[in-house]
């Protein structure tokens, strides 16, 4: 186990400045000895298999079909053990905080890949939304190389999260098939921003939701997509243990890419990426009181319907589709009864510096966004815009509109 875990991931991220504000001197980060995180009343069942080479199971369901007609019956467990039990049916979100979110934006590159115009755009919306969903610690990094991110996700998930609710990241870049993404100036892999967060190396948020949204290509082909008629019925649709259990190091984590393997994903330089656009959207009107895997179902539907590439070079009418990855292991509601006044904790000049940063276009919410829009819609003033950021942070982590 590296170190130990002492310091607040989120005032690690307080102490961040872009580059152009940075020092000769490097940031150091001193840990004393403690205890990684108290102890979790909540945590997942425990299921013990008596036979770990064999895989069996703790035993075996009766169902007692006997009595009314059209009942469910008494289901019983017999066998091995007499009850199996199972983890909490929802996270608990209601610690002292929501946590962090970091936000990688890579616009520039300095092997010769293009420019990703627009992706400015979607940090912002991407700071607003976790803003939304409650979360204090937002940082955002642009057009880092390698060894600035990886050194950031080491100090990140060796700093302490025990207060924190979860984490979130947002990597905006370039990619390819195998889930490469890249870095100002080199390649990296998905699991290079994944594996410091896994239960063993980030103790501390061992049975709380990893999350992770990237817009990136996961290859070259492009989706022409098939016309169909519009005729489709869709229908609609534990116990506190505080015994030492044992869970999958790869557990609690939501993976949520812009596009299935092997496909483009696309960018619009005045509105940003279709799958952030949708996904910032979403949550805006549902992540007060829907449960994640709901909104992520809507981002698909969003990009999936009311899209369609339309380019200068003629590569018109092309269709796109998220991907969604889940190994959470309980529902995710991002609503609480109450919410500390103080909680918020993103100084003024971090807020100033995002203003600086992004040129943000309005909200397009009512129309159908269309690679095609050639007049890109009126700039906001730095005013409004600061004023616009200060107020998503001003926001309540309560039940959202």
């Amino acid at each position: 186990m590296e170190g130990e875990h002492s310091q607040a991931a989120g005032e690690l991220l307080l102490s961040y400045k872009p580059p152009s504000e940075q020092s000769e001197n490097k940031i150091e980060r001193k840990i004393t000895p403690e205890d990684l995180f108290a102890d979790r009343s909540d945590g997942p069942g425990n299921i013990k298999p008596n036979d770990t080479t064999n895989a069996q199971p703790n035993g075996v369901l009766r169902v007692d079909t006997s009595g009314n007609e059209g009942s469910e019956g008494n289901r019983t467990w017999e066998g091995i053990q007499d009850t199996r039990k199972f983890g909490p049916v929802k996270y608990n979100m209601s610690y002292k905080k929501r946590g962090c979110f970091l936000i990688f934006s890579q616009e520039n590159f300095d092997n010769g890949m293009p420019t990703r115009k627009g992706t400015k755009i979607d940090a912002f919306n991407i700071f607003e939304a976790a803003a939304k969903l409650g979360f204090e610690f937002i940082n955002t990094f642009h057009d880092s190389k390698k060894s600035e991110i990886l050194n950031w996700l080491h100090r990140v998930s060796n700093a302490t999260h025990a207060e924190y609710d979860c984490f979130g990241c947002a990597i905006l870049t370039h990619g390819d098939k195998g889930d490469v993404l890249y870095a100002r100036d080199a390649a990296m892999k998905l699991t290079d921003f994944t594996e410091p967060f896994t239960a063993k190396r980030c103790p501390s948020l061992v049975g709380k939701p990893k999350l992770f949204f990237v817009q990136a290509c996961r290859g070259l082909k492009m989706d022409e997509g098939v016309e169909v008629t519009q005729n489709m019925d869709v229908v609609d649709g534990a116990e506190d243990e505080n015994d030492s259990v044992l869970i999958p190091n790869e557990a609690d984590f939501l993976l949520a890419q812009s596009t299935v393997p092997g496909y483009v994903a696309w960018l619009n330089s005045g509105n940003g990426s279709w799958f952030v656009q949708c996904f910032c959207e979403c949550i805006h009107r549902f992540g007060g009181h829907m449960e994640i895997m709901q909104i992520m179902t809507r981002v698909n539907n969003m990009v999936a319907y009311q899209f369609k590439s339309s380019t200068q070079d003629g590569k018109d009418n092309y269709k796109q589709i998220p991907s969604i990855t889940s190994r959470l292991t309980a529902e995710l509601y991002f609503c609480r009864e109450a919410v500390d006044d103080g909680a918020v904790q993103q100084s003024e000049s971090q807020i100033q510096m995002v203003a600086d940063e992004i040129e943000v276009h309005p909200s397009q919410s009512e129309q159908t966004p269309q690679l095609s829009d050639t007049e890109p819609p009126p700039k906001l003033k730095k005013k409004s815009l600061v004023s616009r950021i200060r107020k998503s942070f001003r926001r309540r982590r309560g039940t959202m509109p």
